[in-house]
């Protein structure tokens, strides 16, 4: 059977709209970067630099926000695996689940009680973005990041830490460091909570599976109304053709809370 990548912003695409990952997955219809995201490679470029060869970030915009956080971070050390590609079978052969970890610190450098260490870098322009320890629980990113952690060290548990690297984002101006956040989160093995997870993210790559092998119409699959304005709107809206009625009726049916959120 042909061989299916899946990285875990694919599965984040998926879950966020069925019809978007077709789009961008299967027909090639990615946008462009952004200046948020050239902005946060930035970041990760200082942070990389800094773990590598203990190179202080620059006073720019981008260096400062990367500088907020060091203290947060393993000393910079040979042994520390940073920016590492990695790939990995996921419950089948034909399914290949791969990523690229900011930073792995193996258990004895990590001080999680013998556990080892994955850090994950984020910017963002407000805490209010920053996920939650129960949202991280069921991240695809973390349970991925977690299981080849898990493999690699043989060991049955691993602490997660996302750092969240806060900028300003003024619509005009150089953005301007507002703070940092890491929010450690535990996983096991032997957890039925994370294994749960597991299966869930197992159930999601089946049919991401499904959709690159027989690549549908993006517009036979299940819409995502809800999910129409997140990060600032979705690049595929003349496409998918949704009504405003379809658009406000699932904007109706979300939780109050999201409903200020967005």
């Amino acid at each position: 059977m042909t061989e299916i990548k899946i990285s875990p912003s694919q599965v984040n695409c998926f879950r966020q709209c069925q019809r978007k990952y077709c789009w961008e997955y299967v027909h090639g219809l990615r946008p462009p970067s952004s200046a948020k995201q050239e902005f946060g490679t930035q970041v990760h470029s200082h942070l990389e630099k800094w773990l590598r060869t203990a190179t202080m970030p620059p006073p720019t915009p981008s260096g400062k926000t990367a500088k907020q956080g060091l203290h947060l971070l393993p000393a910079p050390d040979e042994s520390l695996i940073v920016e590492e590609k990695f790939k990995m079978f996921w419950t089948h052969p034909e399914i290949h689940v791969g990523g690229l970890a900011d930073v792995l610190v193996p258990p004895a450098l990590a001080g999680c009680g013998g556990r080892p260490l994955i850090v994950d870098h984020k910017t963002t322009s407000a805490s209010r973005w920053m996920k939650t320890e129960d949202q991280l629980q069921e991240d695809p990113q973390v349970l991925i990041y977690s299981a080849y952690a898990m493999i690699f060290w043989n060991v049955s548990e691993v602490v997660a830490r996302w750092i969240y690297y806060i900028a300003s984002s003024p619509p005009n101006g150089p953005r301007q460091p507002k703070g940092v956040r890491a929010i450690d989160v535990g996983l096991s093995a032997q957890d039925p909570v994370f294994i749960g997870h597991l299966v869930e993210l197992t159930n999601d790559m089946r049919a991401i599976q499904s959709i690159r092998l027989t690549k549908p119409a993006a517009n036979s699959l299940q819409a995502s109304p809800q999910s129409c304005s997140a990060f600032g709107g979705c690049p595929h809206a003349e496409r998918c053709k949704l009504t405003s009625s379809n658009r406000l009726e699932a904007y109706m049916s979300r939780p109050s809370s999201a409903k200020r959120n967005s």
